[in-house]
């Protein structure tokens, strides 16, 4: 769990936190915004930045840099084309892997730390399972952007 400020601030602010999630993209509703006051999940770039502007004030002002690191988040977007994809689908026949793909991502030493440190502390039990979610996520959005899938209420 990351320690937040989110609360107070919205206590401060006189704003609950439904009307807080109503704001949120992604339609996150009030469960998904209780885990972020409450520091089970972090918000996504965008919502960080709706909160920020919602509550007048910087990432900083929500979250301790220590906690979440957001110098090296800061450094990893901008350095981010430093980052290459590749997809190898050589399995062994026969494997229980046949319909998957592999994929590598080179990164930097800090950048490795601070996504291993990160998806650890938000409780995932590897990489792999938070990969997994995150591509779930994505492509519920895109679909939701496409008009494919209703947003949850």
């Amino acid at each position: 769990m990351t320690r937040n400020s989110i609360k107070r601030k919205l206590e401060d602010a006189g704003i609950t936190q439904a009307a807080a999630a109503e704001q949120m993209p992604d339609a996150i509703g009030k469960v998904g915004m209780s885990f972020i006051v409450t520091g089970k999940v972090l918000p996504t770039k965008e919502g960080l930045e709706v909160l920020c502007s919602l509550l007048d004030c910087a990432p900083s002002d929500l979250y301790s840099p220590a906690d979440i690191n957001l110098l090296s988040v800061c450094e990893l977007e901008e350095e981010s084309e430093a980052a290459t994809i590749t997809s190898d689908s050589g399995s062994k026949s026969g494997s229980k892997h046949d319909d998957m793909h592999k994929f590598q991502v080179w990164l930097r030493p800090y950048e490795q730390e601070a996504i291993e440190k990160a998806v650890a502390e938000l409780g995932y039990r590897s990489l792999a399972e938070w990969l997994r979610e995150m591509i779930r996520n994505t492509v519920a959005r895109n679909k939701r952007l496409q008009g494919k899938v209703p947003a949850k209420a």
